[in-house]
């Protein structure tokens, strides 16, 4: 499952060097948020039944003018049905993105859902093939890259083009 981190990979020092090739994610296979001018655009790694993830979520929630994409990328079974199913009763971004968001307040509501056609087992290949490991990580159009937990000021920091543990 996720964890906090103390470090990252992406400091100030190293902020103008492309740690991830964005053009290597599949958008289609995310659910999109946009909120406010959605002028800056990260890609989230992400599962509900992942603790680390769910608080992150309280950071991302407060957050404007930003466009997430959250790949659903289970690191258990458990999150697997959980993933499949707010994917799966959804047929719509809008709705997919609902049932996400409600997921990671309320771990006790499930999805009726019959498993539909999803991205979630390539999501896990594709993880593991770029070496994410870890839920929450979090990737910047620039190619900066972060995983594990940021508390709003760290991910506020992140998004302005500093390291998130900048002075």
């Amino acid at each position: 499952m996720g964890m906090q981190v103390n470090a990252i990979a992406s400091d100030s020092s190293f902020s103008d060097i492309p740690y991830f090739n964005w053009k290597a994610l599949r958008l289609a296979d995310a659910i999109k948020d946009v909120k406010g001018d959605g002028s800056r655009v990260i890609a989230v790694f992400t599962e509900p039944e992942c603790g680390y993830c769910r608080k992150y979520e309280k950071s991302l929630e407060k957050v404007d003018n930003v466009t997430i994409y959250r790949f659903l990328m289970p690191l258990e079974q458990k999150s697997m049905r959980r993933s499949i199913g707010v994917w799966c009763s959804g047929t719509t971004n809008a709705e997919r993105l609902e049932n996400l968001l409600v997921a990671m307040r309320d771990r006790s509501v499930s999805f009726a859902a019959d498993a539909c056609a999803n991205p979630i087992a390539q999501n896990m290949r594709f993880g593991k093939q770029h070496e994410i490991y870890l839920t929450p990580t979090t990737i910047g159009a620039d190619g900066r890259l972060v995983q594990g937990y940021l508390p709003l000021a760290n991910l506020e920091k992140w998004l302005s083009g500093k390291g998130a543990f900048a002075p």
